[in-house]
């Protein structure tokens, strides 16, 4: 009935009415995701803390000059399209966590517009294209991007890429200078998303040669193609510009370039990330357990039987030509993961890594069912059949993305499902406890931890003297402090200020005034600028003692 409803419509209202599908079907499938709170990986970062900077009237101009947490950490990301994308959110509706989950949920449907848009443009026919649309939206590997507020790099910089894509066919099929102009600006903003943009450059390189058919006579005519020899210079100048830009945030910093090594490539983590990857996107997982080296032989068989499966999608009833051209799409997801991998191992799945490899991984398996989609005999059932396995996803992505609603259940599940003792993941996990005053169970979470770790984990032992302190045990959080400041671990302010305040309330005024005295030298400042900070940091405490917090503060 549907199917002859839109055939009924002439083509263009047809593409208008589809679009609007598969935009809606993308907010649906994530609108529960707009009452959730924040992780605290990050997240909290983007709309609280910095939310005094989003402030200025120059922010996005800042966001240019500043790393992705505009100096306040050491990171080394520098992702001005992302802190812009922070900086637009906070001056519609200023710190608010549900409109920056409406953001995110907004750029994974424009995603899947492009997707749709994109495909049956240059790819297939328009069922087939909205078929596989539909799939990328409510596949489950997706969620790692929308419900997870930092994931939204990878869907700016997909929206980015998929853009300059297509200004570059435009381009090399017509030469026109404002299609350039496009293709030089969004790839530009593809290198601002995420410094593994970069590789973006040999993508649209490599995307050529395999759409060309190149021989000895066309190369002579290349050498001689002043449009090739523009795009090729503009590529040069706009990484240049990106890596300028970059270098006066990080001077000195080679971290592109320090990156770049083969036994990071080649390591057993990297490695095996990959077939966890391709395992979950075949086998519709959303894991949230990084492996860390670590990897079962399910991983490795059902990851080696996807990639296998992903190769004869991509290469099985084709012409000689047209296997060159899915072999794009076939190592497409390898090339972007190259860059990716070598920034390090993973704290956990982050399945965000795998937004942009999952729109090629669905071009390779719609290139083998479209001959059965545009099959009269196979059609029916063939289509019926995809429309199944999409709401199938509707349920498996909507549960799975309650995994991220809100610091304790991410972090929680983090430690369920990994296979290792993952300490940041059970620190982490202990300040969420505490940001919702549940002190005693972060004690409980953390106590053993510390012990396995002999107390040598400074990280550690800090959040667990924070337990204590928060749960009123002042002679056991005394302990750990003090224990702290002897090994000389982590010498902050706070970590003065928590000993001396135990110390004080359990009363033992001899090592209180010690350690005043020491706080005093080691922040070489005078006693009333120290009692002042120890009176706010006191305040502090007991702001979180009082209220089961909705939105925690940092500690």
């Amino acid at each position: 009935m549907v199917y002859n409803l839109l055939k009924l419509l002439d083509d263009k209202s047809k593409i208008v009415l589809l679009t609007l599908v598969v935009f809606t079907v993308g907010f649906l499938v994530y609108a529960n995701t707009l009452n959730f709170g924040l992780s605290y990986l990050d997240d909290n970062n983007h709309i609280h803390t910095l939310a005094k900077d989003y402030d200025s009237k120059t922010a996005v101009i800042d966001a240019f000059k500043n790393n992705l947490l505009f100096g306040r950490s050491p990171t080394p990301y520098y992702r001005p399209m992302v802190a812009v994308s922070f900086i637009l959110e906070h001056k519609i509706a200023g710190e608010s966590e549900s409109f920056s989950h409406f953001g995110s949920v907004m750029l994974h449907c424009i995603s899947c517009v492009l997707v749709f848009l994109f495909i049956r443009k240059y790819l297939f026919k328009t069922t087939t294209s909205f078929l596989a649309a539909l799939f990328f939206a409510v596949h489950p590997i997706g969620m790692h991007t929308v419900a997870w507020i930092p994931g939204r790099n990878d869907s700016i910089m997909f929206i980015n890429f998929i853009l300059a894509l297509a200004f570059l066919i435009e381009y090399i099929d017509k030469k026109k200078l404002y299609m350039l102009a496009g293709h030089i600006i969004f790839t530009f903003f593809c290198f601002c998303s995420k410094e593994s943009g970069l590789i973006s450059i040999p993508i649209f390189i490599f995307y050529y040669v395999a759409h060309k058919d190149i021989n000895i006579h066309s190369l002579k005519k290349l050498k001689s193609d002043k449009s090739i020899l523009l795009l090729i210079i503009l590529w040069i100048a706009a990484a240049l510009f990106f890596l300028k830009l970059r270098s006066d945030v990080f001077p000195g910093h080679a971290g592109i370039l320090k990156a770049l090594s083969l036994p990071k490539l080649f390591s057993s983590d990297n490695i095996n990330m990959i077939f966890d990857y391709y395992y979950a996107i075949f086998f519709l997982r959303t894991p949230l357990a990084a492996l860390w080296g670590k990897a079962t032989f399910q991983i490795y068989l059902m990851g080696s039987l996807s990639i296998l499966l992903t190769a004869f999608f991509s290469f099985y009833r084709k012409d000689f030509h047209e296997k060159i051209k899915m072999s794009f799409y076939f190592l497409l997801p390898f090339i972007l993961l190259f860059p990716t991998n070598l920034a390090g191992g993973r704290l956990w799945f982050q399945g965000n890594r795998m937004y942009i490899p999952l729109f090629a991984i669905i071009v390779t398996l719609f290139s083998f069912l479209t001959y059965y989609i545009e099959n009269k005999k196979t059609k029916t059932e063939l289509i019926s059949l995809i429309l199944i396995v999409i709401f199938l996803c509707l349920p498996i992505t909507t549960k799975a993305s309650y995994k991220f609603k809100n610091s304790i259940a991410f972090w929680g599940n983090v430690i369920n499902e990994s296979s290792y003792a993952n300490i940041t993941a059970v620190k982490f996990h202990g300040y969420s406890l505490m940001q919702n005053g549940r002190f005693q169970e972060a004690i409980n979470e953390l106590l053993p931890l510390a012990n396995s770790l002999k107390f040598n984990y400074d990280e550690v032992n800090y959040a667990l003297g924070s337990a204590f302190i928060l749960n009123k045990d002042y002679i056991n959080a005394a302990e750990i402090f003090e224990r702290m400041i002897q090994k000389r671990q982590t010498l902050t302010p706070q970590v003065y200020a928590s000993l001396i305040l135990a110390l004080h309330f359990f009363g033992n005024t001899e090592k209180e005034n010690y350690y005043l005295n020491e706080f005093i030298e080691a922040t070489n400042s005078d006693q009333s600028a120290v009692i002042a900070y120890l009176n706010n940091f006191s305040n502090f405490i007991n702001t979180q003692r009082q209220t089961n917090l909705s939105r925690p503060k940092t500690i």
